[in-house]
């Protein structure tokens, strides 16, 4: 039926399970899609998460994967995975909010619990059916030329990124994974405690990355050749997401990981490349990357609750048992 001048054609919205999935073509509607992101990738979810089925529409014009697990008691619930900020519906054209309701709708009634995060190119109109809870990201475009983009930092982190400018020099895959995962751990588990299987999963994605060159490893390091700080950011569709990044308490001293972000942001000056911050719900962290004057924008986290009552009465006895 045709709503003002538009037409809107039914799309056929297939679940494919994991194993029926036709990666190639999965990672070639990955590519050509206009709000494409490394997230996306077949190698990227098999690195972070043990289950994923998908809704696809068509011959893979529109895609929405699904990272699973069923650790209640073997009941499915959809969830966000680590290391992985935005999902949601990957297309090949603008999306609205009709292909969003459709493709939710058509996720099976087996998943009981929905939490997952829709990028920032789908439109949340109309989702009644869902809790939705805005999340902020920070990007910064780097068409113009360092002296422009420095000159908009705040006072106080120009100021902080001299003083590792005469203590640090910046080096592209100087730093192993196996070494990054190492300084994590010893500098900041003890703050964060995270499991192994999380070193385990960033490693690989790491790894993948590399070898694929979807993904670089930016360091800083002291005259002497030692550590101070480093990132690793996963890289596509001309955008750099910052994902894991150690700094040693030597390099704290001298503001390495200031140091580190202006230098990747005057390697990349004038090249049109994004600079995805990943946001941060924590506010001293938020508050530091608002220095480098980023844009912020929007995506949304849906929430859907169907789990049978039995299970919700266990998760209230859990939480009551953690207090």
């Amino acid at each position: 039926m045709p709503i003002y001048g538009i037409t809107f054609v039914p799309m056929h919205i297939r679940y494919l399970t994991q194993k029926e999935i036709d990666h190639t073509k999965w990672d070639a509607a990955v590519d050509l899609a206009v709000n494409g992101q490394s997230y996306a990738y077949s190698w990227y979810l098999d690195c972070v998460t043990e289950n994923w089925d998908a809704l696809v529409s068509d011959d893979y014009a529109y895609i929405m994967p699904l990272p699973w697990n069923a650790k209640w008691l073997g009941v499915k619930q959809i969830y966000q995975p680590i290391f992985m900020q935005q999902l949601g519906i990957f297309g090949k054209t603008e999306l609205n909010s009709t292909i969003i309701s459709s493709f939710l709708d058509a996720i099976p009634s087996d998943f009981k619990y929905i939490l997952t995060h829709l990028n920032e190119q789908n439109p949340i109109e109309n989702l009644t059916k869902f809790t939705i809870n805005p999340r902020r990201n920070m990007l910064l475009d780097l068409s113009e030329s360092h002296e422009v983009l420095h000159s908009n930092f705040r006072k106080s982190l120009r100021q902080r990124i001299r003083k590792g400018r005469k203590e640090l020099s910046f080096e592209i895959n100087k730093t192993s994974p196996e070494d990054l995962v190492a300084y994590y751990q010893k500098h900041l588990n003890h703050k964060v405690g995270l499991p192994d299987s999380t070193y385990q999963k960033v490693l690989k994605l790491m790894k993948t990355a590399l070898s694929l060159k979807k993904g670089n490893i930016y360091s800083a390091h002291f005259a002497d050749g030692s550590f101070a700080t480093g990132i690793f950011f996963a890289e596509s569709h001309n955008r750099m997401v910052q994902l894991f990044g150690p700094s040693v308490p030597a390099g704290k001293k001298v503001n390495a990981k200031h140091f580190l972000l202006d230098a990747i942001i005057e390697h990349f000056a004038e090249s049109g490349r994004i600079l995805d911050f990943e946001g941060s719900e924590i506010p001293p962290i938020a508050e530091f990357f608002r220095g480098f004057k980023p844009q912020e924008v929007f995506y949304h986290q849906i929430v859907k609750d169907e789990f049978p009552f039995w299970i919700k009465g266990l998760q209230k006895v859990r939480n009551y048992l953690k207090k």
